[in-house]
Order: structure tokens, then C-alpha cells, then sequence
């Protein structure tokens, strides 16, 4: 198992993290999160719990970044099943757009390590989570079908593709813009900070993934 750097706090060794998310703009921006802020962390990504079993079949982890709604289950049954599983090592980390709300407890009486919503996901807090379980030690992309489609059907299932996938980072981000309007309202200047900083890097994200899907 690996420690962050004692000065730093950031992971320095050479270790795996699974992230284990349907939706591929959250798996990027994660992924994106993860290495800006742990350098030493390898990611690892699976679309669904089917593949997530595949992956640690085969695969040691050291740490779990886990959405709720998966296609095949929930988030909250796998950490349960990881529990007692090979994987019971690694600490899980619950991602979900559910928190904060009755489903923390519930990932921590799960097992989980921590929770974080993906509405405050930042590099810096992701981060620092990591670091924090990995220090603690608490737990010792869909491919068509190959059907030939005309161009005009092919153009308007991408234009639906992209519309899905973007409607909850457009959401994200104006709900961060008026979470820092309304902390700069209150005088909360360090507050307004968080939000524009979780802001920046959902937008930074979001620019990554658009390029990716020009590509």
C-alpha cells in the first residue's frame, strides 16, 4: 500500500486506482483529478460493476473511486461485496452527484472510506482525500454495435451522445457559478474560492473531453 509524501502530502509510489463510473465525462474528469493531484496513482477505468470484477480479477488496486448508479447495480451493494473480497484492501472513495445526503452514512456503514459529491469534485479535494485514506489505511466506453447507419442517423445519434453526456457538467457548472455568486454575496470569500476553483477544474475537464471526442 502506498503513503503520500510526507512534505507534499501527494502520492509518490507507483500505485493503481479504479474508477468505476458509467458516465465518461465524470470517468474524465476523475481521471484528470487524479493525476494532477496524485502523480503516483496509474488509472485504471471501468464503465460498469461487470467490468470493475473483470479488472480486480486480474488486477491489484489500491484505491476505489465509486459512482452509485451503475447500469448492472449499486455503488453502495459493491462496496459491501468488496468488503470481502480479494480488493478489501483498497480503500473506496463514494463519487456520487447523491451526496450529501442519506447515502453517506450508508457508504460508511458499507465500508467506505470517504465520501465526496461530484458537485465539489476539485483536483485539491480529491487529492486530499486520497492521500487521507491511503495514509489511514482504512480498508487492509460503450462500443456501437457495428450496424451501418446513414450519415444523417450516424450525425444525429452523436449530437444526442454529446447532449446527454454534457447535461450534467452544464448543470454542475452553473450550480458552482451560483454557489460562488451567493458566497461573494455573504462575504464568504474563501468560500466563493472553492466553488470557482471546483469551477475551473470541471471546466478544464469538460475542454478535455470535447477534445477527445473531436479526436
Amino acid at each position: 500500500m502506498a503513503t503520500p509524501d510526507s512534505d507534499t502530502g501527494h502520492v509518490v509510489e507507483s500505485t493503481h486506482c479504479l474508477i468505476i463510473d458509467d458516465d465518461r465525462f465524470d470517468r474524465l474528469q476523475l481521471r484528470t483529478s487524479i493525476e494532477r493531484g496524485c502523480p503516483g496513482l496509474k488509472v485504471i477505468e471501468a464503465g460498469s460493476l461487470t467490468d470493475a470484477r473483470q479488472i480486480l480479477e486480474r488486477q491489484s488496486v489500491d484505491l476505489i473511486l465509486l459512482d452509485n448508479n451503475l447500469p448492472d447495480g449499486t455503488g453502495l451493494g459493491y462496496a459491501r461485496e468488496l468488503s470481502n473480497g480479494p480488493a478489501a484492501s483498497a480503500p473506496v472513495v463514494m463519487v456520487s452527484a447523491e451526496l450529501p445526503g442519506p447515502l453517506s452514512s450508508d457508504a460508511l456503514k458499507a465500508g467506505c472510506a470517504a465520501t465526496l459529491s461530484k458537485d465539489e469534485l476539485s483536483t485539491r479535494r480529491l487529492s486530499e482525500i486520497a492521500s487521507s485514506v491511503l495514509t489511514a489505511g482504512k480498508r487492509s466506453a460503450q462500443s456501437g454495435d457495428g450496424d451501418v447507419q446513414s450519415v444523417d442517423e450516424a450525425i444525429n445519434q452523436i449530437v444526442h451522445e454529446i447532449a446527454a453526456e454534457l447535461r450534467q457538467p452544464v448543470h454542475r457548472s452553473l450550480r458552482l457559478a451560483w454557489q460562488a455568486k451567493e458566497a461573494l454575496r455573504n462575504g464568504s470569500t474563501a468560500s466563493a474560492y472553492e466553488h470557482i476553483d471546483s469551477l475551473e477544474d470541471l471546466l478544464r475537464a469538460l475542454s478535455d473531453f470535447l477534445g477527445q471526442r473531436r479526436n
